[in-house]
Protein backbone atom coordinates (compact mmCIF):
# COMPACT_ATOMS: atom_id res chain seq x y z
CA UNK A 1 0.00 0.00 0.00
CA UNK A 2 2.90 2.35 0.81
CA UNK A 3 4.27 1.81 -2.70
CA UNK A 4 0.89 2.64 -4.22
CA UNK A 5 0.47 5.92 -2.33
CA UNK A 6 2.61 8.11 -4.68
CA UNK A 7 0.72 6.70 -7.68
CA UNK A 8 -2.66 7.40 -6.07
CA UNK A 9 -1.61 10.95 -5.23
CA UNK A 10 -0.42 11.50 -8.80
CA UNK A 11 -3.76 10.32 -10.16
CA UNK A 12 -5.79 12.51 -7.81
CA UNK A 13 -3.76 15.72 -8.04
CA UNK A 14 -4.53 16.67 -11.69
CA UNK A 15 -8.28 16.38 -11.09
CA UNK A 16 -8.06 18.57 -8.02
CA UNK A 17 -5.96 21.10 -9.90
CA UNK A 18 -8.48 21.23 -12.74
CA UNK A 19 -11.34 21.74 -10.30
CA UNK A 20 -9.58 24.59 -8.54
CA UNK A 21 -8.60 26.20 -11.85
CA UNK A 22 -12.22 26.14 -13.07
CA UNK A 23 -13.49 27.50 -9.77
CA UNK A 24 -10.96 30.32 -9.94
CA UNK A 25 -11.85 31.04 -13.58
CA UNK A 26 -15.56 31.38 -12.78
CA UNK A 27 -14.81 33.60 -9.78
CA UNK A 28 -12.41 35.73 -11.84
CA UNK A 29 -15.00 36.19 -14.61
CA UNK A 30 -17.63 37.25 -12.07
CA UNK A 31 -15.21 39.61 -10.34
CA UNK A 32 -14.22 41.18 -13.66
CA UNK A 33 -17.75 41.67 -15.00
CA UNK A 34 -19.86 42.42 -11.91
CA UNK A 35 -18.83 46.12 -11.52
CA UNK A 36 -20.57 46.78 -14.87
CA UNK A 37 -23.85 45.16 -13.76
CA UNK A 38 -26.40 47.51 -12.19
CA UNK A 39 -29.89 47.41 -10.70
CA UNK A 40 -32.62 48.88 -12.90
CA UNK A 41 -35.89 50.13 -11.40
CA UNK A 42 -38.42 51.42 -13.91
CA UNK A 43 -40.30 54.63 -13.18
CA UNK A 44 -39.58 58.12 -11.85
CA UNK A 45 -39.54 57.21 -8.14
CA UNK A 46 -36.14 56.82 -6.47
CA UNK A 47 -35.68 53.30 -5.05
CA UNK A 48 -35.42 52.77 -1.29
CA UNK A 49 -32.02 52.81 0.40
CA UNK A 50 -32.65 49.35 1.88
CA UNK A 51 -32.86 47.03 -1.14
CA UNK A 52 -34.63 44.29 0.84
CA UNK A 53 -37.06 46.48 2.79
CA UNK A 54 -40.00 45.75 0.52
CA UNK A 55 -39.31 42.02 0.56
CA UNK A 56 -39.88 41.85 4.33
CA UNK A 57 -42.80 44.27 4.61
CA UNK A 58 -46.29 44.79 3.24
CA UNK A 59 -45.02 47.39 0.78
CA UNK A 60 -45.32 46.61 -2.91
CA UNK A 61 -42.22 46.03 -4.98
CA UNK A 62 -41.60 48.50 -7.81
CA UNK A 63 -43.68 47.88 -10.93
CA UNK A 64 -40.57 46.63 -12.69
CA UNK A 65 -37.12 45.90 -11.33
CA UNK A 66 -34.24 43.96 -12.77
CA UNK A 67 -30.63 44.32 -13.80
CA UNK A 68 -28.73 46.12 -16.53
CA UNK A 69 -25.29 46.20 -18.15
CA UNK A 70 -23.11 49.25 -18.65
CA UNK A 71 -21.96 48.85 -22.25
CA UNK A 72 -20.26 52.24 -22.59
CA UNK A 73 -18.40 54.13 -19.83
CA UNK A 74 -20.13 57.38 -20.84
CA UNK A 75 -23.38 56.05 -19.36
CA UNK A 76 -25.17 53.68 -21.76
CA UNK A 77 -26.98 50.79 -20.11
CA UNK A 78 -28.48 47.77 -21.85
CA UNK A 79 -31.34 45.84 -20.25
CA UNK A 80 -34.44 43.83 -21.16
CA UNK A 81 -37.45 45.65 -22.56
CA UNK A 82 -39.70 43.80 -20.12
CA UNK A 83 -37.72 45.32 -17.22
CA UNK A 84 -38.53 48.92 -18.18
CA UNK A 85 -41.90 48.29 -19.83
CA UNK A 86 -43.44 51.54 -21.05
CA UNK A 87 -41.59 53.74 -18.52
CA UNK A 88 -39.75 56.76 -19.89
CA UNK A 89 -37.45 56.92 -16.84
CA UNK A 90 -35.45 54.44 -14.82
CA UNK A 91 -33.27 54.54 -11.71
CA UNK A 92 -29.96 52.71 -11.60
CA UNK A 93 -28.07 51.50 -8.56
CA UNK A 94 -24.40 51.00 -9.37
CA UNK A 95 -22.04 48.46 -7.87
CA UNK A 96 -20.80 51.05 -5.34
CA UNK A 97 -24.37 51.75 -4.19
CA UNK A 98 -24.71 55.15 -5.85
CA UNK A 99 -27.96 56.00 -7.64
CA UNK A 100 -28.42 57.62 -11.04
CA UNK A 101 -31.61 58.59 -12.81
CA UNK A 102 -31.70 57.64 -16.48
CA UNK A 103 -33.86 58.07 -19.53
CA UNK A 104 -35.04 55.15 -21.65
CA UNK A 105 -33.84 56.14 -25.12
CA UNK A 106 -34.70 53.02 -27.13
CA UNK A 107 -36.70 49.85 -26.73
CA UNK A 108 -37.58 46.86 -28.88
CA UNK A 109 -40.27 44.55 -27.55
CA UNK A 110 -39.61 41.95 -30.26
CA UNK A 111 -35.94 41.70 -29.26
CA UNK A 112 -36.73 42.23 -25.54
CA UNK A 113 -34.02 44.89 -25.29
CA UNK A 114 -33.95 48.49 -24.09
CA UNK A 115 -31.32 51.20 -23.81
CA UNK A 116 -30.99 53.65 -20.92
CA UNK A 117 -28.84 56.79 -20.93
CA UNK A 118 -27.53 58.40 -17.74
CA UNK A 119 -25.40 61.47 -17.15
CA UNK A 120 -22.29 60.82 -15.11
CA UNK A 121 -19.30 62.91 -14.10
CA UNK A 122 -16.87 60.02 -14.48
CA UNK A 123 -16.37 56.90 -16.55
CA UNK A 124 -18.41 53.89 -15.49
CA UNK A 125 -17.12 50.32 -15.44
CA UNK A 126 -18.35 48.68 -18.64
CA UNK A 127 -18.46 45.31 -20.37
CA UNK A 128 -17.13 44.40 -23.78
CA UNK A 129 -18.76 41.95 -26.16
CA UNK A 130 -17.11 38.59 -26.80
CA UNK A 131 -15.32 38.50 -30.15
CA UNK A 132 -16.31 34.89 -30.85
CA UNK A 133 -19.77 33.35 -30.70
CA UNK A 134 -20.24 30.88 -27.83
CA UNK A 135 -20.41 27.15 -28.49
CA UNK A 136 -22.53 24.48 -26.86
CA UNK A 137 -20.59 23.31 -23.82
CA UNK A 138 -18.75 26.60 -23.22
CA UNK A 139 -18.92 27.86 -19.66
CA UNK A 140 -21.37 30.68 -18.95
CA UNK A 141 -21.57 32.92 -15.87
CA UNK A 142 -24.83 34.79 -15.18
CA UNK A 143 -24.57 37.99 -13.12
CA UNK A 144 -27.44 40.08 -11.82
CA UNK A 145 -27.93 42.77 -9.21
CA UNK A 146 -31.55 42.36 -8.05
CA UNK A 147 -33.17 44.95 -5.77
CA UNK A 148 -29.97 46.97 -5.39
CA UNK A 149 -28.17 44.11 -3.64
CA UNK A 150 -24.67 42.87 -4.26
CA UNK A 151 -23.98 40.90 -7.41
CA UNK A 152 -25.71 37.52 -7.61
CA UNK A 153 -23.74 34.95 -9.60
CA UNK A 154 -24.71 31.57 -11.04
CA UNK A 155 -22.72 29.43 -13.44
CA UNK A 156 -23.30 26.67 -15.95
CA UNK A 157 -22.70 25.94 -19.60
CA UNK A 158 -24.15 27.08 -22.90
CA UNK A 159 -26.72 24.38 -23.65
CA UNK A 160 -27.54 25.71 -27.13
CA UNK A 161 -26.10 28.88 -28.70
CA UNK A 162 -29.27 29.70 -30.63
CA UNK A 163 -32.84 28.51 -30.30
CA UNK A 164 -36.25 29.97 -31.01
CA UNK A 165 -38.20 29.77 -27.78
CA UNK A 166 -41.57 31.10 -26.63
CA UNK A 167 -41.34 33.65 -23.85
CA UNK A 168 -43.15 36.91 -23.29
CA UNK A 169 -45.91 35.67 -25.59
CA UNK A 170 -43.60 35.55 -28.63
CA UNK A 171 -41.06 33.25 -30.23
CA UNK A 172 -37.62 34.80 -29.91
CA UNK A 173 -34.06 33.79 -30.75
CA UNK A 174 -32.35 32.86 -27.50
CA UNK A 175 -29.19 31.36 -26.08
CA UNK A 176 -30.04 28.48 -23.75
CA UNK A 177 -27.99 27.85 -20.61
CA UNK A 178 -28.29 25.73 -17.50
CA UNK A 179 -26.99 28.63 -15.38
CA UNK A 180 -29.93 29.61 -13.18
CA UNK A 181 -31.68 32.83 -14.25
CA UNK A 182 -33.38 34.06 -11.09
CA UNK A 183 -36.03 36.79 -10.68
CA UNK A 184 -34.32 40.19 -10.73
CA UNK A 185 -31.45 38.94 -12.89
CA UNK A 186 -33.25 39.79 -16.15
CA UNK A 187 -31.25 42.36 -18.08
CA UNK A 188 -28.00 41.40 -16.39
CA UNK A 189 -24.94 39.85 -17.98
CA UNK A 190 -24.18 36.37 -19.25
CA UNK A 191 -20.42 36.23 -19.74
CA UNK A 192 -17.75 33.74 -20.76
CA UNK A 193 -14.75 32.87 -18.61
CA UNK A 194 -12.95 35.95 -19.95
CA UNK A 195 -15.70 38.15 -18.50
CA UNK A 196 -16.96 39.09 -21.99
CA UNK A 197 -20.65 39.47 -22.82
CA UNK A 198 -22.26 36.53 -24.64
CA UNK A 199 -25.90 37.23 -23.77
CA UNK A 200 -28.46 39.20 -21.77
CA UNK A 201 -30.36 36.93 -19.33
CA UNK A 202 -34.08 37.20 -20.01
CA UNK A 203 -36.02 34.25 -18.62
CA UNK A 204 -35.68 31.13 -16.52
CA UNK A 205 -37.85 28.05 -16.25
CA UNK A 206 -38.51 26.58 -12.82
CA UNK A 207 -40.26 23.24 -12.72
CA UNK A 208 -41.94 21.74 -9.69
CA UNK A 209 -39.51 19.09 -8.54
CA UNK A 210 -35.97 18.59 -9.89
CA UNK A 211 -34.13 21.57 -11.34
CA UNK A 212 -35.10 21.91 -15.01
CA UNK A 213 -31.87 23.60 -16.08
CA UNK A 214 -33.53 25.97 -18.54
CA UNK A 215 -32.37 29.57 -18.69
CA UNK A 216 -32.59 31.84 -21.72
CA UNK A 217 -30.66 34.93 -22.75
CA UNK A 218 -30.85 37.34 -25.66
CA UNK A 219 -27.78 36.39 -27.76
CA UNK A 220 -24.94 38.92 -27.89
CA UNK A 221 -25.31 39.15 -31.68
CA UNK A 222 -28.92 40.32 -31.29
CA UNK A 223 -27.88 42.81 -28.60
CA UNK A 224 -25.12 44.18 -30.83
CA UNK A 225 -27.57 44.58 -33.74
CA UNK A 226 -29.99 46.45 -31.45
CA UNK A 227 -27.24 48.84 -30.39
CA UNK A 228 -26.05 49.45 -33.96
CA UNK A 229 -29.61 50.29 -34.99
CA UNK A 230 -30.26 52.66 -32.09
CA UNK A 231 -26.88 54.38 -31.75
CA UNK A 232 -26.61 55.67 -35.32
Amino acid sequence: MTRLLPLLLALVSPAQGGTFELRDAVAAAAESASPAVVTVTAGPSEPADDPYAALFSDADLPAATGSGIVIDPSGLILTNEHVVGTSADAWLILADGSKLKGRVTARDAAADLALIKVSTSGALASLRFAAAAPRAGDWAVAIGRPHGSGAVVTAGVVSAPLRRVPYGGKFRPALQTDAAINPGNSGGALVNLEGELIGVPAAGYAAAGPYAGLGFAVPAAAARAFLVKNLR
